[in-house]
């Protein structure tokens, strides 16, 4: 696979086994980096700067939802207090600056009351089905599961323990936590978790790269 050279470096950086803890992340001054800091700001807001906390996804969506892209490369914070009947949840920010059209969304699967870290109650816009995968874990197929959009959500993305729940008995799939971060692990493969200023660098990339000017 090839990666766009931003992300290709923070790729061969998991492979030589080193890490990154530089948590000091310099905000753009451009008009599209002020335009995708709205998309980017909060995607790393939980958790130390130079923890991995964030692991690196793709997200691919069937071609007959012309109106929701199939991306790889996408930041997503692995946050076991997201405790929703979806694996994952994203904000209607980031899902419209990089993943496409609202119109596009299928009905919330259910009512649920999710209230968010600051006690304000989290409002459903509408769901999608994408298949998740991770980009290291060579041995681990693709697993479909729905994806909620939700209108007020100060993450990005966020990653609950429900994504176990949906992964196969036959595909096994195992987080374990070291000093520097979530390793994710398959039968033959081990993928580390971003920090903070990785997964910034990723989501604020991919989404200018999105833009059209």
């Amino acid at each position: 696979m090839s990666w766009p050279s931003f992300l290709q470096g923070i790729i061969d950086r998991f492979k030589r086994g080193e890490g990154d803890s530089d948590d000091d992340i310099q905000a753009k001054e451009t008009e599209q980096g002020q335009r995708v800091g709205a998309c980017t700001g909060s995607a790393v807001s939980s958790g130390v700067n130079n923890i991995g906390n964030n692991v690196l996804l793709n997200l691919g969506v069937d071609p007959g939802k012309r109106d929701i892209n199939s991306v790889d490369g996408v930041a997503v914070c692995y946050d076991t207090g997201q405790m929703t009947t979806y694996p994952l949840i994203m904000s209607q920010t980031f899902f419209t600056n990089v993943m496409g059209e609202l119109k596009a969304l299928d009905p919330p699967i259910c009512q649920e009351k999710v209230t968010g870290a600051s006690g304000v109650e989290l409002i459903p816009l509408g769901c999608f089905k994408t298949q998740v995968s991770f980009p290291l874990l060579l041995d681990f197929p693709p697993v479909e599961l729905t994806c909620c959009v939700y209108s007020n959500l100060t993450s990005d993305i966020l990653m609950g323990s429900a994504y176990l729940k949906c992964v196969s008995l036959s595909n096994p799939l195992s987080v374990s936590q070291r000093p520097s971060g979530y390793v994710f692990n398959s039968t033959s493969y081990s993928q580390p978790s971003l920090t903070s200023r990785e997964a910034h660098e990723c989501n604020m990339m991919l989404a200018l790269s999105l833009i059209h000017i």
